[in-house]
């Protein structure tokens, strides 16, 4: 079972990874509204992650059933 969650985890940073040459790939995150913080969907969680000059940070991951809640980041 272990075996299948690394596996899952590998395929989530992989698809993280592609946010060096494609920062702009994701869609504006619903709940913020803002150009730079975007939402790569890996179902069944999203990845939340903000686009800097120089710097790619990611946010959050959660399972997508449910909106993001804001004040859960501060």
């Amino acid at each position: 079972m272990a075996q299948i969650g690394n596996k899952f985890v590998r395929e989530i940073i992989v698809h993280i990874e592609t946010l060096v040459d494609h920062p702009r790939i994701g869609r504006m995150v619903p709940e913020f509204a803002e150009p730079k913080i975007r939402k790569l969907i890996h179902p069944p969680y999203r990845i939340a992650y903000l686009i800097e000059l120089n710097a790619l940070h990611i946010i959050r991951v959660w399972r997508s059933e449910g909106l993001l809640d804001i004040d859960s980041l501060i």
